[in-house]
């Protein structure tokens, strides 16, 4: 419902990863869904390589956990993709608590960014956070580029 955001998915007191379910012929049981009304918040700004605010970043948010992208299983609630606004910022909301890889990727040097071997070239230069329930968060990212090809 509007105003509210899904924060946790647990089957048998145990959270879901990712909230992927096996769907069998048997009956699902000991499912819960938490939702929240304070949404977690990831922003901030985006700066060049000589410190000058970068309007033509784009921004990657990704779990730091490799085995949720690793097999190409990339979910709108752990990862975003977004372009810096043209004062050179960023701002992600509702995204699921737990640990993740930002990183400013500078322009011309996006290829596929749901590709787990793009993931793989950015995260050396990725900044790490860890978002909380309700948390919000401002960091300051630079932009880099990928390595290797």
């Amino acid at each position: 419902p509007p105003g509210w955001t899904l924060e946790s998915v647990s089957r048998g007191g145990q959270l879901v990863p990712d909230d992927l379910i096996e769907l069998t012929t048997e009956d699902v049981t000991g499912l819960v869904l938490t939702f929240s009304k304070t949404p977690t918040r990831v922003s901030g700004s985006i700066a060049d390589a000589n410190g000058a605010p970068d309007p033509n970043a784009d921004v990657i948010i990704f779990p730091a956990d490799t085995t949720l992208w690793r097999d190409g299983i990339i979910h709108n609630r752990r990862a975003r993709m977004m372009r810096a606004t043209s004062a050179g910022t960023f701002e992600a909301s509702g995204l699921a608590p737990g640990e993740y890889c930002l990183a400013a990727i500078s322009a011309g040097s996006m290829t596929d960014w749901q590709d787990p071997s793009f993931l793989e070239r950015i995260v050396p230069g990725a900044m790490r956070i860890l978002l909380g329930s309700g948390e919000e968060k401002t960091v300051p990212l630079k932009t880099v580029t990928p390595r290797g090809r």
